[in-house]
C-alpha cells in the first residue's frame, strides 16, 4: 500500500460517523440536532444515554488506533503515523459526509495515544481529574488536559520533534475548542 493510500485510509476511517449512525440506529434521531450538536461520544452519552455513549466512545477510540496502527505497520515515510493521526482526527471533527460537522476528536486522540505513546494516557487523565476539580467544567478540563500532550511527548522522548508531532496531532482538537475556551475564560474574567 502506498503512503498516500494509507493517508486516504486514515481520512476515511476518521470519517466514519459513529455517533451519527448510533443515534440513527438506536434512537431514530439526528445527533447534530441534539444536545451540543457535536457528533462525538460525549454528546452521544448526554443525548442518548450510557450504552450509546460507550459504543460511540469505543468505536471512536478504535478509529484513532486503527488509522495510526495501519500507517505505522505499512507506511514507508517517517512521520506517516503522525500525519495519519492528524487526518483521522480532522476527518472525525469536520466530517465530509455530515456537512463538515463532527465531534472534538478526544476519543480518537486516546486511540492514537494507545498506539504512539501509551505512557502519556494516565498522566493526561490525572491532569483531567485535577482540572475538573479546579474548574468545575469537564469539557474545558478535557481540552486543557489534552494540551499537555506535546509536553509529555517531549519529556517521554527527549526530542523537540516529539513535541511538534504532538502539537500537530492536537491541532484539529484545539480548533474545535477555541469557541469553548473563549466563552469559558471570558465568563470567568467577567466574574472576577
Amino acid at each position: 500500500m502506498t503512503d498516500m493510500a494509507l493517508l486516504f485510509a486514515a481520512y476515511i476511517i476518521g470519517s466514519f460517523p459513529t455517533a451519527y449512525l448510533c443515534a440513527k440506529a438506536l434512537r431514530k434521531m439526528d445527533i447534530r440536532h441534539a444536545g451540543t450538536g457535536n457528533v462525538g461520544a460525549a454528546n452521544a452519552y448526554r443525548s442518548m444515554g450510557l450504552l450509546p455513549g460507550l459504543i460511540t466512545l469505543g468505536i471512536d477510540i478504535f478509529k484513532g488506533a486503527l488509522a495510526v496502527g495501519i500507517a505505522q505497520r505499512y507506511g514507508y515515510a517517517q512521520g506517516l503515523a503522525v500525519l495519519a493521526a492528524v487526518l483521522v482526527i480532522f476527518a472525525h471533527n469536520f466530517n465530509v459526509f455530515l456537512g463538515f460537522k463532527g465531534g472534538k476528536g478526544l476519543a480518537s486522540l486516546v486511540g492514537i495515544l494507545i498506539i504512539l505513546a501509551p505512557a502519556t494516557i494516565p498522566v493526561v487523565f490525572l491532569f483531567l481529574f485535577v482540572l475538573v476539580r479546579l474548574l468545575g467544567d469537564k469539557n474545558i478540563a478535557a481540552g486543557l488536559a489534552a494540551m499537555t500532550i506535546p509536553f509529555l511527548l517531549w519529556v517521554q522522548h527527549g526530542q523537540w520533534q516529539s513535541a511538534v508531532s504532538g502539537g500537530l496531532i492536537l491541532a484539529p482538537v484545539l480548533i474545535k475548542y477555541v469557541g469553548d475556551f473563549r466563552v469559558f475564560f471570558g465568563r470567568r474574567r467577567d466574574h472576577v
